[in-house]
Parts: structure tokens; C-alpha cells; sequence
């Protein structure tokens, strides 16, 4: 074919030569200028790597969900059974399991004694990319479902209390409002010592009774009896009641937090989910004792007057700060002579308050 310039172009006939030519171009820049062959390589090894890291990890996430959604949303599982409504909002499979991200999952319950709903959130490390693999070696991050269980105001008594591994527990008892300003660290109960792991946990309690009034009952101690014997407590992070809960708009919550098995052990977890409701129907019959619910009263009356004494002094400090900047804007408009007359007023106003203190002194 001729060009503008009236040379001829060769232009290849078939996918062979033109296979052929590229191999030349190759060649030529391989020769002239290596290092850019090179970069360009490890680009497209990058690329090539990243986008199967993305895929893989995106399958694995979405395995370990399906897994737990098959095992325990869907068909006979527990949830269903527990409660009489499970829905997302959502049409198709997002009705059960709504998909926020690759590694972040939604479900929601409601229709049970004792408790208004269920929110849950299954937490996936972030297998996507290279950069957040190395991330979750680092931190040790772990694949988890959170199921907050928002009860009843009238089943449920005001105290709060926690138990997990004690990591977590006191880690907890640190953070967390409700638990370190009426709550202290315990050990478990010598008498339920023997259906929990003999150490790596603790209790974060108001009361040192409200850990038998949960855990002592013969449904409890099989379900602790079994997760003792098929070593399934490694998977129990924490649960967390309370009638204070820090940061949701629901007073009275309960939180589990498991850690996940693989998708193909994800029916171990059975136990630990009939704990869940087992924990719900003990806390919505226990009742605290006379004492103890004088105490909680008493406890929660003084935290409301500490507040309330906290809010007042940030409202008197944000309005002392706000009376300075509009003295400094003011001052600013002055001149020389109008600053000395406004410090001897202010000197004067000084005298005359500490003479009225004095005066009154000696009365």
C-alpha cells in the first residue's frame, strides 16, 4: 500500500507475521533499550497478579459467606427457626445476606420474645489486594460475625455485663462506657468453672451474680459442655450485655462476637449459635435481686449527674471562650487610650470584688 510519501508500507497478511513483526519490535527494543522492556514486564506480572489476588480473594470471601448464610440463614437453620422474619429490605439472595462489600455482609431478624430485633455482620479479612493481605498478617486480623441483639425495655433489668477471652474482656472493660464505669473484672464463678476453659477467660461484671443468673441453667452447661469438649471456645471472642450500650440507638443491647471456622467447617459453629439464644431467654427471665436493684438505680442516677455536671461545664467553658473572642475582637478596634481606660475599669471591678470578699470575710 503506498503512503502519502509515495513509499509502499508492508502490511502483514496474517496473524503469523504479524506475530513475527512484534517479535522484531521486541528484539529491537530489547537491544536499544532494555530497561524499558523490563518495566514494562513487570507491569503486565503486576497486573496479572493483582487482578488474580482480586478474584481468588473475592470467591474465598464469598464462600465463607455463602457458607454461613446455607449453614444458618436459610431452610431449617437457627435463625430461621428463632425468629419469624429474616429480611434484608432487599429482592433475590440479598433478601437474606446483603453484600455491602467483598468483605462485608448484612442480615437482619425480627419476630422473637424477649428482644425487638437482630442486626448481624459477618467481617471478612480484605483478600482483594496485596497490600491488605500483608495487613491482615500484620494485625492478625481474622474473619468474624457480630450479631447485636436489641431487647425489650420491659425484658430485660438494667445491669451490664460481659465474658469473653480475657484479652478482649478487659480490652473491652477499658473502652467501653458502660462496662468501665459500673463494671469490674472477675474471674468465672468457681462453680462454672468447670464448663469453661480452664484459663485465657474472664467476666466484666456489675454484679457477680448475673453470671449464674445467665449461665446457670441446664440448657447453658450442655451447650459450654460441648463447646469445652469439641474445643470450640477458641472461636467465642466476647458477648456483651448492657442497658447502657455505647453508641447505638437502642438502650438495652446483647453483642456476640464469634470468630468464623473455614466454609467447609462453618457447621462447628452450631453450638456457639444456640448459645446466642439460649444467652437471650436467660437474660430475658433474669431478674436482679432487691439489692441489686437499688444499687443499679443508684449507680445510673449518679453517672446522669455526672454527665449532667459534664455537660454543664463544657457549656460554661464553650461560653467563656466565646465571651473572650468577642472581648479580643472588640479590644482589636481600640486605640491606645481606649485599652488603657478599659484594663483601669477592669482593675478597679478587681478591687471593688476583692474589698466586697474581704469585707464579708470579717462578718
Amino acid at each position: 500500500h503506498p503512503s502519502s510519501d509515495g513509499k509502499s508500507i508492508a502490511v502483514p497478511s496474517s496473524f503469523g507475521q504479524w506475530m513475527g513483526r512484534m517479535a522484531e519490535n521486541i528484539l529491537d527494543t530489547l537491544q536499544n533499550n532494555p530497561k524499558a522492556l523490563y518495566v514494562e514486564f513487570g507491569v503486565i506480572i503486576y497486573t496479572f497478579v493483582a487482578v488474580m489476588i482480586y478474584i481468588r480473594g473475592k470467591r474465598h470471601n464469598l464462600s465463607v459467606a455463602r457458607a454461613w448464610t446455607k449453614k444458618f440463614l436459610l431452610g431449617g437453620g437457627i435463625v430461621p427457626k428463632n425468629f419469624s422474619r429474616l429480611d434484608t429490605g432487599q429482592e433475590g439472595e440479598k433478601a437474606v445476606l446483603l453484600k455491602e462489600s467483598p468483605h462485608e455482609f448484612k442480615f437482619y431478624a425480627s419476630g422473637r420474645r424477649f428482644c425487638e430485633s437482630m442486626d448481624g455482620s459477618i467481617q471478612l479479612k480484605v483478600r482483594q489486594d496485596v497490600v491488605s493481605i500483608f495487613t491482615s498478617i500484620l494485625y492478625k486480623t481474622m474473619d468474624t460475625v457480630t450479631m447485636d441483639v436489641f431487647m425489650n425495655d420491659e425484658s430485660m433489668d438494667d445491669f451490664v455485663f460481659a465474658v469473653g477471652k480475657r484479652k478482649f474482656a478487659t480490652k473491652l472493660h477499658k473502652e467501653q462506657k458502660d462496662l468501665n464505669e459500673f463494671a469490674s473484672i472477675i474471674d468465672i464463678p468457681a462453680e462454672q468453672k468447670m464448663f469453661w476453659p480452664e484459663e485465657g477467660f474472664c467476666a466484666v461484671a456489675e454484679f457477680k451474680e448475673t453470671f449464674g443468673g445467665i449461665f446457670d441453667n441446664g440448657l447453658a452447661c450442655h451447650i459450654l459442655s460441648t463447646m469445652k469438649d469439641q474445643d470450640l471456645f477458641k472461636h467465642l471472642v466476647f458477648i456483651h450485655i448492657s442497658d447502657q450500650f455505647p453508641g447505638s440507638i437502642h438502650k438495652k443491647v446483647i453483642r456476640f462476637k464469634f470468630l468464623l471456622p473455614s466454609a467447609s467447617k462453618m457447621g462447628s459453629l452450631e453450638p456457639l449459635m444456640q448459645l446466642v439464644f439460649v444467652v437471650i431467654d436467660a437474660v430475658g427471665l433474669y431478674k436482679l435481686t432487691p439489692h441489686a436493684k437499688q444499687k443499679s438505680g443508684k449507680h445510673r442516677a449518679a453517672a446522669k449527674e455526672k454527665e449532667a455536671k459534664s455537660a454543664e461545664e463544657e457549656r460554661l467553658n464553650a461560653l467563656r471562650e466565646k465571651k473572650a473572642e468577642q472581648k479580643a475582637k472588640e479590644r482589636a478596634k481600640m486605640t491606645p487610650s481606649q485599652i488603657e481606660k478599659e484594663e483601669e475599669k477592669e482593675k478597679q471591678r478587681l478591687m471593688k470584688r476583692r474589698m466586697k470578699v474581704s469585707s464579708g470575710g470579717r462578718r
